[in-house]
């Protein structure tokens, strides 16, 4: 039964990942600022803009969900790092 609800969990987190967008701008590369691999750009009609597909912006860079969620527990880590904590 748990198997069951780590495979809609992981079904959920995938579908977030997939509706996760943000507009194309000339000042990113449209490459995801930590593993580095590339976005699909699609044109929203419904927003009249060009969009990254599964992109979410953070502090002037793009990022997977995923990737920017790993992005910030490293942070963390290396911020109690530094306090000794």
């Amino acid at each position: 039964m748990a198997k069951l609800g780590e495979d809609e969990a992981s079904e959920a987190a995938a579908a977030a990942a997939n509706s996760a967008v943000c507009p194309v701008d000339d000042d990113t590369a449209g490459v995801c600022a930590v593993c580095g691999d590339k976005f699909d750009k699609f044109f929203d009609s419904e927003r009249e803009a060009w969009m990254y597909r599964g992109a979410v912006r953070h502090n002037g860079s793009i990022y997977h969900p995923a990737c920017l969620d790993d992005a910030e527990k490293v942070d963390v880590r290396r911020t109690l790092h530094l306090y000794g904590l």
